[in-house]
């Protein structure tokens, strides 16, 4: 028998700080504290069932995620300071034309990065889905699909309450996991506890 329930409380404690966000100062602080708690919880579990796919698809989701956040960063900062600092060029004018090429460089940053944030996603719901289905949760599928569909509808706004509503989900899901597991046989069947 293999104790998890450790893994279960770290994760379903990251996932409810994950939910702080919006804090005033301290929200993205306890987000990221969050997000490292649930990778970590995550790693357990996969140790535990010896399916280092788990752990991988989380942290390539994680890595991605990061990614997309650093091109939206790099990528307005560097509109920003071309435009209207004259780092580059003197100070443009703000003439239509100017204003449309701002534009149109913002937008090719968002999409880019959402692109990017749409491929974090699909890792995240590979992730959980070898989870709801190693213990037949069913949740962590849902879960994961909503977290999906928030990802795409980023752009239009609203995916941001989807994958806040995910995030509520993932921690009931972790709750609902196992205090201990049994590996039955080398392909990797599971008993719950």
């Amino acid at each position: 028998m293999t104790d998890i329930s450790s893994a279960r409380i770290i994760c379903g404690i990251g996932s409810i700080l994950m939910l702080l966000i919006f804090i005033p100062i301290i929200g993205i602080a306890l987000f990221i504290a969050g997000i490292i708690l649930v990778a970590i919880g995550i790693k357990r579990i996969s140790d535990a069932l010896k399916r280092e796919d788990i752990y991988r698809n989380y942290l390539i989701y994680l890595v991605l995620g990061v990614i997309a956040i650093v091109i939206i960063y790099i990528g307005i900062i560097g509109i920003a300071i071309r435009w209207f600092t004259g780092y580059t060029r003197p100070i443009p004018r703000i003439s239509s034309p100017n204003i449309i090429r701002i534009s149109l460089e913002v937008i090719i940053v968002l999409v880019v990065a959402w692109i990017v944030f749409i491929l974090s996603s699909l890792f995240y719901k590979k992730s959980f889905d070898e989870i709801a289905k190693t213990f037949n949760i069913s949740l962590f599928s849902i879960t994961a699909i909503i977290y999906l569909i928030g990802s795409i509808l980023t752009i239009i706004g609203i995916g941001l309450i989807l994958i806040y509503i995910a995030i509520i989900l993932q921690t009931i899901s972790f709750f609902m996991l196992p205090e201990k597991i049994e590996i039955k046989t080398p392909s990797q069947q599971v008993s719950l506890v």
